[in-house]
């Protein structure tokens, strides 16, 4: 993934090298460098608001040179990932979001370019906290649910939104926090105030949808 935004960004006189993981070695690993240089943070810790200049570039160099379609609802499935904040009632949700024409995607499975391609065209988005909402970046106008395993909410992805123009909103499961796990516990989803909040967020969408 880095390798993929590196090689857009970069000048073409810059080699991108990527060093061994010297855990794999056991012994830590040492370089001579001619020069370091460190880019500063674009933002504050758990914010993720980008500014205009930076959007725009991201806009120019990654999107699909294409109309919008704007026709994908989309729902985030997380049950590939090594057992992290998944949602233990996922099949209730996913009957439910079927409703206002949600589909189901495992982003493990897709290639970043497969991944822009679909977010370009999104109207919806809905997922669990994590860095699949990162794809937001690619949207245009959306709705965002982002749903939260915990009774608080870490904002990266409300202020990613707030910059992008997107309409956001939020669900916290119904678990307490387990020190143990940390911000990866698995969760329930309350169904009812989830139908709530898509009752009031958007309206259901007529014909078929596949799961």
């Amino acid at each position: 993934m880095e390798s993929f935004y590196l090689s857009q960004f970069l000048l073409p006189n810059i080699q991108i090298c990527q060093v061994p993981d010297s855990t794999y070695i056991n012994q830590p690993l040492l370089f001579r460098l001619e020069k370091l240089i460190l880019s500063k943070f674009l933002n504050h810790n758990f914010s993720g608001f980008i500014p205009n200049s930076y959007r725009n570039q991201i806009f120019t160099r990654f999107l699909p040179q294409r109309p919008r379609i704007k026709n994908k609802r989309i729902f985030i499935s997380r049950r590939q990932a090594y057992n992290q904040r998944h949602i233990i009632n996922e099949a209730e949700v996913i009957q439910t979001l079927a409703i206002y024409g949600f589909e189901v995607y495992t982003l493990e499975k897709m290639s970043i370019n497969e991944q822009i391609e679909l977010f370009y065209d999104a109207d919806a988005v809905i997922a669990t906290h994590g860095a699949g909402l990162t794809n937001i970046l690619f949207c245009e106008h959306v709705k965002v649910l982002e749903l939260f395993p915990y009774p608080f909410i870490i904002p990266y992805f409300y202020y990613l939104a707030k910059s992008m123009g997107h309409r956001y909103q939020y669900l916290c499961g119904n678990g307490e926090y387990d020190a143990t796990q940390g911000w990866n516990s698995n969760f329930v989803v309350d169904i009812l105030q989830l139908q709530n909040i898509l009752e009031s967020f958007m309206a259901p969408k007529i014909g078929e949808h596949t799961l």
